[in-house]
């Protein structure tokens, strides 16, 4: 696990450089729903705000949001020449996030910064954070050795990989196309057989919230 401070730390200074970048010009918010709502409210607390929304769903086209509009994704990206924060997410661990990332980067036939909200709220963390499972990117270099202590304690290769490859997504924040890329199938013990006054709760977490 490779998650001390200096690493944690090149990587957030790298991704508030981006978010500088995207700032110091015309940007939109790829995503126009709760989540789109949480970050133009705190992009106006800090006096910024986004030329408009980019959406896809049809019916919100022409409408607007708090005085700004939302357009198509398409038409967003190009309104801004590809600086843009994506501001969707759903469960299964963000695989609805880096679908959008990735049509909005396929959008692009220039240089594009396009990042998923995350970096933006890390940037802004008084505005933003803590926000669900998304928090202090260093607490878990403060706490390697706990961290560590649960790795020890998994007993199988793919609870290992599956626990490692989480920490660091919560540290490092990079959405990639490996969160397309997980087993789905229920895990359920197939030994497991209730009768018709019998109920199975399961207390756990599905997708880490």
């Amino acid at each position: 696990m490779n998650f001390s401070e200096d690493a944690v730390g090149a990587c957030v200074a790298q991704q508030g450089k981006v978010v500088k970048q995207i700032l110091a010009h015309r940007f939109a918010l790829i995503g126009a729903g709760a989540l789109g709502s949480i970050a133009l409210e705190g992009l106006l607390q800090r006096g910024l705000c986004p030329i408009c929304f980019g959406d896809n769903n049809a019916q919100l086209w022409g409408k607007k949001k708090k005085g700004i509009p939302i357009l198509s994704v398409r038409e967003a990206i190009s309104q801004t020449q590809g600086h843009a924060f994506v501001t969707v997410w759903g469960a299964q661990l963000g695989r609805q996030l880096v679908t959008v990332l990735n049509q909005c980067k396929e959008l692009c036939n220039f240089p594009c910064n396009i990042v998923p909200f995350s970096h933006l709220f890390r940037f802004f963390p008084d505005e933003f954070l803590p926000y669900y499972c998304i928090g202090d990117p260093f607490i878990f270099a403060k706490n390697f050795n706990r961290c560590k202590e649960v790795f020890d304690a998994l007993a199988d290769n793919a609870s290992k990989q599956a626990y490692q490859k989480y920490i660091n997504w919560l540290a490092f924040q990079e959405w990639n196309n490996d969160m397309l890329e997980y087993d789905l199938s229920t895990y359920f013990p197939n030994f497991i057989r209730l009768s018709k006054n019998e109920r199975f709760l399961d207390c756990g977490a599905f997708d880490g919230d």
